[in-house]
């Protein structure tokens, strides 16, 4: 429950002597609260228990004291992310809204709630939280994609198809030879988001503003409390590292790519010219004029999707470039941004390339037929010549 208010609860500006400006507060700091209300409100939730938790252990704070706060944080947790609305200018840090909401319903208020900030760090690992869980979803996501191209690859390894290089016959191939390299390609990219995930899944909690703190803090018990495999060790690499931004970006991106070149290929050979592949109707859409169309939006979809991402990479990385080795808005929130909608992307497109794969019917005949009208077999030829005979492979070539 709210607690009727016996104190005045200041915010973080209470120093300042002016509002923070109203175009800076509806275009900057509202929109950055949005985001954290979005995906923080359960990671600082998580952080808020591991930290007063391990402060009751070493005695810091006394048991007496942590009760009520965790009992608060309990109450604002069922609430949910509306529990710390409105936004407030002059509290302004969502950090500082989650404090709010705490002494609002803690019996002392400030004076209880307050020892929540012994030792803490800002950034605190909220976004490593949330990045870690979204690489899970979407590494699960491309594990589900490899299988459904593998179980395809099987089905389609008799489907004779030509192969292409600069987009004209090459040599004969097969459907499932195809469907294989784009599985060995989000093979690797699973790896990267794996050694993503291991760089992401670091603490950085309680490192104070950059050295550390006086007080006889635990952190690797709060890594545990939290679930990260390791600890970041350097105070001043915690609160400035940037790194696993970029890597799972990276990583996104890769994968991204090799789905937008599936998709660009099934795009082509979908296309009246080719007709080898029907994506079928259940991921085709009409013409609002023409009746005769049936257009495979969902590739230009994921398409789109994919320079999305690549830009997102971009942004994460030039949002850094030039930003000294500290703690700065760019490493709290600002090169989360980008990487944020990278996963929205690539959670978007994964699943929905996975079931294009999964139901789109190629026309074997078709497909077998201009396996052989375009010749792509006379490299067989100039090799066997070669083979059999003591002419060059050049020679060979010229004489096919």
């Amino acid at each position: 429950m709210v607690l009727p208010a016996n104190e005045e609860i200041k915010g973080a500006r209470d120093r300042m002597r002016e509002d923070p400006s109203a175009v800076f507060s509806l275009r900057i700091l509202a929109p950055i609260f949005e985001v954290n209300s979005r995906y923080n409100f359960h990671p600082l939730l998580a952080a808020h228990r591991a930290w007063l938790a391990m402060l009751a252990e070493q005695a810091i704070v006394a048991p007496e004291r942590a009760a009520p706060i965790f009992d608060a944080l309990d109450e604002i947790e069922r609430f949910g992310p509306q529990s710390l609305e409105p936004f407030d200018p002059a509290t302004e840090y969502y950090y500082l809204h989650m404090e709010r909401a705490l002494t609002q319903r803690v019996p002392g208020g400030e004076t209880v709630v307050g020892n929540l900030n012994l030792g803490r760090t800002r950034p605190e690992p909220l976004a490593r939280m949330v990045v870690r869980e979204s690489i899970l979803r979407i590494a699960t996501h491309a594990l589900e994609l490899r299988r459904v191209l593998l179980e395809r690859a099987k089905v389609e390894a008799g489907t004779i198809m030509p192969g292409y290089t600069h987009l004209q016959h090459a040599q004969p191939t097969t459907l499932g030879h195809y469907l294989l390299a784009v599985h060995d390609h989000v093979e690797r990219d699973c790896k990267r988001l794996f050694a993503a995930y291991e760089t992401t899944d670091r603490c950085t909690l309680g490192c104070g503003a950059m050295s550390g703190t006086s007080l006889p803090v635990d952190r690797d018990r709060v890594r545990k409390f939290l679930g990260f495999s390791a600890l970041c060790e350097n105070t001043i690499d915690s609160v400035s590292a940037s790194d696993h931004v970029g890597e799972s970006a990276a990583a996104l991106t890769s994968l991204m790519t090799i789905i937008g070149r599936l998709a660009q290929d099934l795009y082509v050979w979908s296309s009246q010219e080719f007709a080898m592949i029907d994506v079928t109707d259940a991921f085709s859409s009409p013409s609002s004029l023409m009746p005769q169309k049936k257009n495979a939006l969902v590739l230009e979809y994921v398409r789109s999707r994919t320079a999305r991402t690549i830009g997102a990479l971009t942004s994460a990385f030039t949002v850094m470039h030039n930003v000294g080795y500290m703690d700065t808005e760019e490493v709290e929130i600002e090169t989360y941004r980008p990487l944020l909608d990278a996963i929205v992307l690539a959670e978007e497109s994964v699943p929905t390339m996975t079931e294009v794969v999964k139901v789109m019917k190629p026309d074997r005949d078709l497909m077998l037929a201009r396996t052989a009208w375009g010749f792509s077999s006379v490299t067989a030829l100039a090799e066997a010549i070669h083979t059999h005979t003591d002419l060059s492979y050049r020679t060979a070539h010229r004489i096919v």
